[in-house]
C-alpha cells in the first residue's frame, strides 16, 4: 500500500514545522513545499524536498496542508479545492 503524499503550502514557522514532521513520518510522504516567490532550496534538514511556486507543479499530491497566514487561508483553500485536492 502506498503512503499518502501531502504538500505543505506556505513555509513560515508552521509550514517548516509541518514539513519537518512529514519528512520523518512513517505513514505519510512529503510531496513538497509550495512557496510563492522563494523557489530556492529549503534549509537543512529539508534541502532535498521539492519546492514549487504552485501546487500543480508538484508530482502526485494526495492532500495539502495550508500553512499560510490566516488572512490568506481562505483564498488559498479555495484555489486548492478547485484543483480537487483535499485539505
Amino acid at each position: 500500500m502506498t503512503r499518502p503524499r501531502l504538500a505543505v503550502v506556505g513555509f513560515g514557522r508552521l509550514g517548516g514545522a509541518c514539513a519537518t514532521v512529514l519528512r520523518d513520518c512513517r505513514d505519510l510522504d512529503l510531496a513538497g513545499v509550495v512557496r510563492h516567490g522563494k523557489l530556492t532550496a529549503l534549509p537543512q534538514p529539508l534541502e532535498h524536498v521539492a519546492v514549487a511556486g504552485h501546487l500543480r507543479d508538484l508530482e502526485h499530491v494526495d492532500a495539502a496542508l495550508i500553512c499560510v497566514p490566516a488572512e490568506q487561508a481562505l483564498a488559498v483553500a479555495r484555489e486548492i479545492l478547485q484543483q480537487r485536492v483535499p485539505l
